[in-house]
């Protein structure tokens, strides 16, 4: 007698699935492709993008944007201006003038001690104290836009409690040993420096100087 055809598909279904695959299917499953929506290798991550505190900068110290410090490249200053001087060599360059740099010439022991000197605004200016007390405390005042120079020799005080102040060009006070003994040098925004034979240095106050260097 013949098996009722429901009985012959029951029996041979699971084994059609099982064995042959009839009804399933084979293909394994994909994994979903990375996006850059979580963390992974794409950058969308806090710190490898510089979406967070990262590599590029965006955090803090290293464009200067954040926390950091930034002052940029050291020692770029501007180039002097050419000053224009005058018909005439003003009186107060007793040292003369050459090319438009006036030179006042303190020369000699207390020549110019205690005195307040102030330079010509059209020239350069360049100070010469050379001797015991030659400049001793007084000041100087360099012209606002050019070059200044106090140049302290012979020791003894040649400087002592000397205030040089400077203008927005570049600026400098050489010293000679013992010669600058509690003497400034307040700068501009130009660069400035002290230069010293010896022993002691001046204080140098910096203040916004594009470059500014000490004994």
């Amino acid at each position: 007698m013949r098996a009722p055809s429901w009985i012959v598909l029951s029996l041979l279904g699971p084994l059609c699935v099982g064995a042959c695959g009839c009804g399933g299917d084979d293909t394994p499953p994909t994994t979903p492709p990375r996006d850059g929506g979580g963390t992974g290798r794409d950058g969308a991550a806090p710190g490898s993008d510089g979406a967070g505190p990262g590599l590029d900068g965006a955090g803090p110290g290293l464009d200067g944007g954040g926390g950091g410090v930034d002052t940029g490249p050291p020692g770029m200053c501007s180039v002097d201006p050419a000053p224009p001087g005058a018909g005439a060599c003003p009186r107060e360059c007793t040292g003369g003038c050459d090319g438009n740099v006036c030179t006042i010439d303190c020369t000699g022991d207390g020549a110019c001690d205690g005195d307040d000197i102030v330079c010509p605004q059209e020239y350069a200016c360049r100070v010469v104290c050379d001797g015991t007390d030659a400049c001793d405390g007084g000041s100087v005042m360099c012209p606002t836009m050019y070059a200044c120079t106090l140049e302290c020799r012979g020791g003894g005080d040649a400087c002592g409690n000397q205030d040089l102040t400077c203008g927005t060009a570049s600026c400098a006070i050489q010293c000679a040993a013992d010669a600058c003994s509690g003497a400034t040098i307040h700068c501009g925004s130009g660069a400035c420096t002290a230069a010293c034979e010896g022993m002691p240095a001046p204080m140098s106050e910096c203040g916004s100087s594009c470059s500014c260097s000490a004994c």
